[in-house]
């Protein structure tokens, strides 16, 4: 443990000083002074500007690895903090920080106050941010176009067809809207598009509102400082040159009647309007952007192959990100989904776990190996800022004017996606909040996580760190195994949709199905309590087997591990031996008891195992609405029926 006082320097818009604050870094305890009290020297330090204004959330940014950073919460705090320590620690030696010293640099700045406007003094120090130190900028868009102008440079994709379609349906629609949920990449996309327009159209008209903020008429509106970056907008303006409006945030605006019912209702022709917003509107007038419009293939919100692909150069290049093998770098696209933040946050921690390992690439047991526990494998991989935002914080959870959202993703951990006829208020109000994507295609709407990994985190948050129910705590691993089984639906088990040829096929059911029905037989006998989803759940397709899928904590500690049909049985049973990715999970505590489920659709297991009591095999008779529990030596041990 290392205590110190350490020297921090402030920059205002208008001032620069240096405040003296103690820290204290170890494992167990990362802080001695508290956000809060850096909040109250910070709000007591006279000449600043704000006097008699406290310092808050939304008001201190810093730079580490070419990135701004909120400061905002005691998790940033930490984080923060924890970036500090000394040079031989694991994180500061990529620390980039924007003054280039040991001495850490705070950039300070109410939210949503305006920036001073020339002939005032206005400080360099702070326009540092900048990327056009003669734009008046707000803090929020100082921070935007900072990262914007080095993400696109060394942190992530340029991503040219998908920013060339908006510019092309840009020149061919007047209007139209950019939907993604907080850390999907849209705010980043939108700075592309800036750029890109800047250098395709130069004689054009660019204006950016950072969000919608109504002052006064509609044109003062338009031309906020506090929002708007770039040329003056004059909605009577006919000088012939196209005048390029970028509003991010854009959901802030659907309480503008009057924007809606005449600028964007019908934009003078001169104009191309894109929107960025969390979730869309209904009866806007918007040509969303969906699957298919006008013919045209759209380029998705989130990464592609290519993209992702083209940012993993990057980064090796630039940063100090290792080769991935072939399972790792296929596990983080398909937990992530493409999901910009998601695949940006288990990147970083990939970074950091790794760079001292000196292999010439990374597997996915290596990285998992850095870890003591998978639960600590799954908070260092959900620390990105921009994963963060598209995720309820623990005040939201217990708010109760949240409780129908709560609710709904409660419904829905256990489902892979929802489908409805009419989109119901909980599920309308987890979309707004920017927890959910909601699809619509014709007259139905389909709901899901905006990646698989946010539905892992979220099963960890909502369920995971709860005490499992006391008839669970006195059950045996195969007492609960029998009762997660019996909880099956036969019919959802015969559904023809999960079969090639009907419910008599000899198709074997996929081994997502299997995964998925465990999950919401074992959220009924548990109520969801001490029950998550495993990082690595789902994520099978790389052709590696023998992932955990499940965690039951409490008094418990169980993993469970689902495959089918004997699918490559050794390699799933290795796993657990000395010298396999879970043995010393297993020897150190984090697991303390696990089996492996091989379920049975047509076919019955011939071989035995001797050496692997862990082991249990499922098999289902009579069309499954009966089932059978043999042990690794084909002994039956429960039998029993199934739901209708």
């Amino acid at each position: 443990m290392t205590s110190a006082s350490t020297i921090l320097n402030v920059h205002t818009p208008a001032s620069s000083f240096a405040i003296v604050h103690s820290c204290k870094c170890s494992f167990a305890s990362m802080t001695e002074d508290s956000l809060d009290d850096l909040c109250d020297k910070l709000s007591r330090k006279s000449g600043t500007g704000y006097t008699g204004q406290r310092v808050g959330a939304g008001w201190l940014k810093y730079a580490f690895n070419e990135t701004i950073w909120n400061l905002d919460d005691d998790a940033d705090y930490t984080i923060f903090v924890w970036r500090q320590q000394p040079a031989s620690s694991d994180t500061a030696s990529t620390s980039t920080a924007l003054d280039h010293r040991e001495t850490p640099t705070l950039h300070l700045h109410a939210p949503h106050a305006p920036l001073p406007a020339p002939p005032a003094y206005r400080n360099p120090a702070y326009y540092v941010f900048a990327a056009r130190p003669d734009a008046a900028l707000d803090s929020f868009a100082v921070f935007s176009l900072k990262h914007r102008r080095n993400v696109s440079s060394s942190l992530t994709a340029p991503r040219p067809p998908l920013v060339s379609y908006l510019y092309e349906t840009g020149i061919n629609f007047k209007f139209f809207l950019v939907r993604g949920t907080p850390g999907s990449g849209k705010t980043y996309l939108c700075r592309l598009l800036y750029d890109y327009i800047m250098a395709e159209d130069p004689e054009a008209r660019l204006t950016l509102l950072t969000f919608w903020e109504p002052v006064g008429t509609l044109q003062e509106s338009l031309n906020n400082p506090r929002v708007a970056n770039g040329d003056s907008i004059d909605v009577a303006d006919g000088d012939g040159r196209r005048h390029w409006v970028l509003i991010d945030e854009a959901q802030t605006t659907y309480s503008d009647a009057v924007l809606w019912s005449t600028f964007l209702k019908d934009p003078p022709s001169s104009f191309s309007i894109v929107l960025f917003a969390s979730y869309g509107i209904q009866n806007n007038n918007s040509a969303d952007i969906i699957d298919d419009i006008n013919g045209t293939s759209i380029p998705g919100l989130y990464f592609s192959q290519e993209d992702y692909a083209t940012l993993l150069k990057i980064r090796q290049a630039k940063e100090e990100l290792p080769i991935l093998a072939p399972d790792l770098k296929q596990w983080v696209y398909e937990i992530s989904n493409g999901h910009i933040g998601a695949t940006d946050s288990i990147l970083r921690t990939v970074t950091t776990q790794t760079k001292q390992l000196h292999l010439p690439e990374v597997s996915l047991d290596d990285f998992m190996g850095r870890f003591p526990s998978a639960e600590v494998a799954l908070k260092a991989c959900s620390r990105g800022a921009a994963f963060d935002r598209g995720l309820p914080k623990e005040s939201a959870l217990k708010d109760k004017k949240n409780i129908p959202a709560v609710g709904f993703l409660l419904q829905l951990l256990q489902a892979d996606g929802l489908v409805f006829d009419h989109l119901p208020d909980d599920a309308e109000q987890a979309h707004k909040k920017g927890w959910v994507t909601v699809d619509e295609d014709g007259s139905t709407f389909r709901v899901e996580f905006p990646s698989l990994f946010h539905r892992v985190r979220l099963s960890y948050l909502l369920c995971g760190a709860t005490k499992v129910p006391p008839d669970v705590d006195v059950m045996s691993l195969v007492d609960f195994v029998t009762a997660v089984v019996a909880s099956f639906s036969t019919n959802v088990l015969r559904q023809p949709a999960r079969h090639t040829a009907g419910p008599r096929s000899t198709a074997s059911i996929p081994e997502a199905q299997w995964h998925n029905e465990f999950y919401v037989g074992a959220y009924r006998v548990t109520g969801g309590s001490g029950l998550w989803l495993s990082p690595e759940f789902g994520t099978g397709s790389t052709g590696t087997v023998g992932r955990i899928d499940f965690y039951v904590k409490g008094s418990k500690m169980w993993g469970i591990e689902v495959l089918r049909d004997g699918d490559r049985i050794q390699d799933h049973l290795r796993r657990f031996l000395p010298g396999g990715a879970y043995h010393n999970w297993i020897q150190v505590g984090a697991i303390q008891e696990y089996v492996v489920l091989d379920f049975r659709s047509h076919t019955a297991p011939r071989k035995e195992f001797p050496t692997h009591p862990r082991l249990l095999h499922i098999e289902f008779s009579n069309e499954y609405r009966n089932f059978e529990i043999k042990d690794n030596l084909l002994k039956p041990l429960r039998s029993g029926t199934l739901l209708a």
